[in-house]
């Protein structure tokens, strides 16, 4: 082979390798549109959420102190309700009841029944949720929940 079939050989190798390079960064690209558009897409959305206590579901709270929902925990004590969100301000997991406390099963960390965090990895409180309504007649709880 003489010099000039070399240079060609090699520019064509270069050229090869830019050539398949910006195919891979092309299709990189585009597969990261892809993945934001799907996610743009799937993004849950929140919807607010009404519910109502009537004198049976409050006295079953007053009843049994700590009441777990899906979305929320009512806490009734010394005549007072409190709501939280069970979601667990560390990362989301919802948190369960466990020997008095509220307790995230995802990476321990456990709140007291005024929604405090008692030890980590949380942090933040729970989200408190304000009762509406009257004592006496029917109170009500309005949140948002991923809908």
């Amino acid at each position: 082979m003489n010099d000039s079939s070399q240079d060609r050989v090699g520019s064509e190798g270069r050229r090869g390798f830019l050539s398949r390079s910006w195919k891979l960064v092309a299709g990189l690209v585009l597969a990261t549109g892809a993945f934001v558009g799907y996610k743009m897409i799937t993004r849950t959305q929140l919807v607010r959420k009404k519910v109502v206590l009537d004198a049976n579901a409050l006295a079953t709270i007053e009843e049994q102190g700590v009441v777990l929902d899906n979305d929320v925990v009512y806490v009734a004590e010394s005549g007072e309700l409190r709501v939280f969100s069970r979601v667990c301000t560390h990362l989301g997991c919802k948190v369960e009841l466990r020997d008095g406390d509220l307790v995230c099963p995802c990476h321990g960390s456990r709140f007291d029944l005024r929604g405090a965090p008692e030890n980590g990895p949380a942090t933040a409180p729970l989200n408190s949720i304000e009762v509406q309504g009257q004592v006496g007649g029917d109170r009500w709880v309005e949140f948002d929940v991923e809908g």
